[in-house]
Order: C-alpha cells, then sequence, then structure tokens
C-alpha cells in the first residue's frame, strides 16, 4: 500500500511539474526581431525579388488571402508574390503593432499598404502573421490579412448594368494589365472610391479566332453614366500630359479601336 502511495505522489508530482514546465515558457516581446525581418521582406519588393520575399516564409506556410482558396507551400506563394508584382506591385509598407512571442513561436499584428509605380495605393489593410523561430531566424508559418476597402455593391434588382467589351492585341496583354491594375484602378480609386468599386475588370481565358483577346469591363451598378469615359478619369487624377501618355499606352493595346457596349438590367434570379 505505502508502495502505491509513492507511485501516486510520484505521478503527480512529475505531472505538475510538466504543467510548471508548460506555464512558464518564455514570453516577450519581439516586435524589434519581427520589424528587421519585415524591412528585408519590403527590400525584396522594392527589387521585385518573389524568390526572396518567399525564403522568408517555413516550406509548410500557409497563407490565406481574402476570398481566395488557401495557398500552401513557399513555391505556390512565390508564385502568388510574382503574378502580384507581374500585375503592378512595387512597393509594400508593413507597420507591425504587435508581437508576442511564446516560445519558439510569435504572433504579430499589423497594417499594411501595397504600392504601383509613382508612389499610387493599390490596397491597404491589415494582417495578422503566424512566425516560428527556425534555426534561429523568423519565417512566417501562416499569412492572414484583409482589405480596409469595402464589400463591392453588386446590382440590385432591375438596376442598370453595362456590358463593356476590348479586343486587345496578344502581345499587349501585358502592357494592358498594367495600364489597368496600375493606372486606371488607381485614378478612379483617387477620384471616387464608389467609382473603382462599381467596376469589375475581367481577364479573358481564352484566344478569339483572330488571336485577339476579349477583356471585360463589368459596371455593377451603373453609379453614373457619364463617370466611366476613361481619358476624363485620367485626367482627373494625373493631368492632361501623363493622362495622355496613358491613354496612348491604352490605345497601343488595342487590336482595334472598337467598343463594344451592352446595357443590361438585373433580374430577380
Amino acid at each position: 500500500m505505502k508502495r502505491t502511495k509513492i507511485i501516486k505522489n510520484g505521478i503527480l508530482f512529475l505531472f505538475s511539474g510538466l504543467l510548471f514546465c508548460s506555464c512558464t515558457q518564455k514570453t516577450g516581446d519581439v516586435s524589434k526581431e519581427i520589424e528587421a525581418v519585415n524591412k528585408s521582406i519590403m527590400e525584396a519588393f522594392e527589387k521585385g525579388d518573389a524568390t526572396a520575399i518567399a525564403s522568408y516564409y517555413t516550406s509548410d506556410a500557409q497563407m490565406f488571402p481574402p476570398n481566395t482558396p488557401t495557398i500552401e507551400g513557399a513555391e505556390s506563394i512565390r508564385k502568388f508574390w510574382k503574378s502580384g508584382m507581374e500585375r503592378g506591385i512595387k512597393e509594400a509598407i508593413f507597420e507591425t503593432k504587435s508581437a508576442k512571442s511564446t516560445g519558439n513561436t510569435a504572433v504579430e499584428e499589423g497594417m499594411f499598404k501595397l504600392l504601383a509605380q509613382g508612389d499610387h495605393l493599390i490596397s491597404e489593410g491589415k494582417y495578422i502573421l503566424t512566425w516560428e523561430k527556425v534555426d534561429g531566424n523568423w519565417k512566417i508559418t501562416r499569412d492572414m490579412w484583409n482589405k480596409n476597402a469595402p464589400v463591392k455593391q453588386m446590382a440590385a434588382e432591375n438596376d442598370t448594368m453595362w456590358v463593356v467589351r476590348y479586343r486587345v492585341n496578344p502581345t499587349k496583354r501585358e502592357q494592358f494589365e498594367k495600364f489597368n491594375f496600375n493606372h486606371l484602378a488607381v485614378a478612379a480609386k483617387k477620384i471616387d472610391p464608389k467609382l473603382k468599386n462599381s467596376v469589375r475588370f475581367l481577364r479573358p481565358v481564352n484566344q478569339n479566332d483572330d488571336g485577339s483577346f476579349t477583356y471585360i469591363y463589368l459596371m455593377d451598378p451603373v453609379i453614373d453614366p457619364t463617370a466611366y469615359d476613361i481619358k476624363p478619369v485620367l485626367t482627373k487624377a494625373y493631368g492632361k500630359e501623363k493622362a495622355a501618355e496613358y491613354y496612348k499606352m491604352f490605345n497601343a493595346c488595342l487590336q482595334d479601336k472598337e467598343m463594344k457596349v451592352n446595357g443590361v438590367v438585373q433580374t430577380a434570379w
């Protein structure tokens, strides 16, 4: 009986010791350490180096972009950021609000901005990152963020919508998308966020029979029939000289100068 009691006491002592150890892991503020890593990531954005950015994620890292399926693994993350750069991201700014660690794990809360060439704002919002210390270096293991922009307001029943089509030369697709993401979208947001928020820009999957690609602007819904003319939007945002330069860039992408517009009305379906 005495031996049994000793064994039970030993088990209880061991269990309480484990609890004590688990509750006394080293915790602390690692904001400065995380800010130093973020500085290196921001420098990689300025260089357009998606491979360097991906190196700051663990091999099994996961990203949770808004309205997008989970992205898993450093290589997929590299491709994600490379695609973003090709669409116009030239600079990223991360502002750490807090970064607290427990053992080899840290959670960071912060704010971000993504900028196009010329310091034009593409997106801004907040993020939460989970970091893991690997071989003495902090690396991102989970990445989640959302934008501050309002949710797009889609057309209600009986609202008017426009479907605007342009055929783009196959050799000018990259230039056309850069014009839209770097210049037109930025201009629309600058002069009236509601204007930008009412437009969806659709990328084609397949080529037309003549080799061109049909891109679609969907005004969903139309908020002001006079507000969607490209040249005035560019002029209001950039002035006449820059607007002329960007509009020339836009026209050079078109297979022909014809714009096809269909006015439609949202049904109850």
